[in-house]
């Protein structure tokens, strides 16, 4: 194996961690936005042939973000959850869950 390919096959894990980080900690979901969008996050996407957009629009990692902005601000404000959902247009449900992510994502800081 090349050194080129050892590269790439290092750069390829960082994306694949980033993005499953994405999706199971909503508390690094900033900071993964931040990762993609920096010049080393574009440099790694760029030496494996991706673009920024191509993770934006399979992840809607800016969407989700903004969602949950959202949701932190409203939580923090103390509103109930059906007060939230109806903010967000999420089900009490899914903002119960989220709740619950959140809240053990901001324990591992």
């Amino acid at each position: 194996m090349t050194d080129k390919q050892i590269v790439r096959k290092v750069y390829a894990a960082i994306v694949i961690q980033a993005l499953r980080d994405f999706e199971k900690e909503p508390a690094m979901r900033e900071e993964i936005e931040k990762f993609f969008k920096s010049d080393w996050g574009k440099f790694v996407l760029g030496t494996l042939g991706l673009k920024y957009q191509l993770i934006q629009d399979k992840c809607q990692i800016a969407e989700t973000n903004r969602r949950h902005r959202t949701f932190k601000r409203q939580y923090e404000m103390g509103l109930n959850d059906k007060e939230i959902a109806e903010i967000l247009g999420w089900s009490v449900k899914e903002v119960k869950e989220h709740r619950r992510e959140y809240m053990l994502g901001e324990g591992r800081r």
